[in-house]
Order: C-alpha cells, then sequence, then structure tokens
C-alpha cells in the first residue's frame, strides 16, 4: 500500500517542477502571455481542455514522453525531462497500471482554466499483503490550460 502513498509525493514533485526558478536578464527575459481560454464558451473550453488532459493521460498509461510534450507549455517542456517523466509515471502507476480515467469538472482560474479527472489505478501493493490481492486506488488529475500565441498548452498537471 506504500506504493499507493508516493502518489501525493509525486503530486508535490510536479509542482515544485512546475514553479521551478530560472535566472534571466531583463533584457533577455520574455514573459509569455497565456489569453483566450477563459473567456471562450464553456464547452469550447471543455473540449480544449479534455483533449489537451487526456492526452497527457494517455502518455501516462503508455509512458510515451514524446506524446506527453505535445500540448506541454515550452517552460513546462524544459523543466520535464524524460527521466522527470518517466519518474513520474513510475511513481504514480507503481508496478500497477493506470486503468481508468473519468472527467470531472473545470475550475476558472482566469485567464486559465482547471480541468479535473478522477484516475483509478490497480496494482499489488508493495508491502506483501499477499500475490492474490489487488487494490484500487483512485485518486484525483489536474491540468491547468491557457492558450499561448494561437495553440492550447498545458501549463501545470498533478495528482492529489
Amino acid at each position: 500500500m506504500r506504493g499507493w502513498l508516493r502518489i501525493g509525493l509525486c503530486g508535490g514533485m510536479l509542482a515544485a517542477l512546475s514553479a521551478g526558478c530560472r535566472t534571466e536578464t531583463a533584457e533577455t527575459a520574455k514573459t509569455p502571455e497565456y489569453t483566450g481560454i477563459a473567456s471562450m464558451p464553456e464547452a469550447e473550453a471543455v473540449a480544449i481542455g479534455r483533449r489537451c488532459g487526456e492526452n497527457l493521460l494517455e502518455a501516462v498509461r503508455t509512458r510515451d514522453y514524446e506524446r506527453a510534450c505535445a500540448d506541454l507549455a515550452p517552460e513546462l517542456t524544459a523543466k520535464v525531462s524524460e527521466q522527470v517523466f518517466s519518474d513520474f509515471c513510475r511513481m504514480l502507476v507503481g508496478s500497477g497500471e493506470l486503468t481508468g480515467y473519468e472527467y470531472l469538472t473545470m475550475l476558472e482560474q482566469p485567464p486559465m482554466r482547471l480541468f479535473l479527472w478522477k484516475l483509478t489505478l490497480q496494482g499489488q501493493p508493495e508491502d506483501g499483503a499477499g500475490p492474490a490481492e489487488v487494490v484500487t486506488v483512485n485518486t484525483l488529475f489536474r491540468v491547468l490550460v491557457g492558450k499561448l500565441d494561437d495553440k492550447y498548452v498545458i501549463l501545470f498537471f498533478g495528482v492529489n
């Protein structure tokens, strides 16, 4: 069961990566402007958020780093190396697997929107509870989506 408790640690690791610092001078710093998604109709925003989030979830399920990076913001892609992504997948899923996910809702966080899923993970506990026992765990997955230029991107993702 300890393996499943690492989910919180994993979410914290991604939060730290997403909030990482980079040193730039005022002359070289270019702050990207994320716009657009908070003012669009809800149905359109949900479709975009679900596409981005579910693509990332499938990348986690199949452990496909290239697919995972497809919708990440450039700053996040720079912080989520292939090793970090692999560690995230291993910590989230452990020796089990991501068996399902269910979209829950969208929350307003202008100019972005936060999308939430319920994940279902299955695996055997690491504490030797028995070879036949399969544990099912649910956790919350969140994706923050914004618009950079003409592309919708994931600014943050994590689990609770």
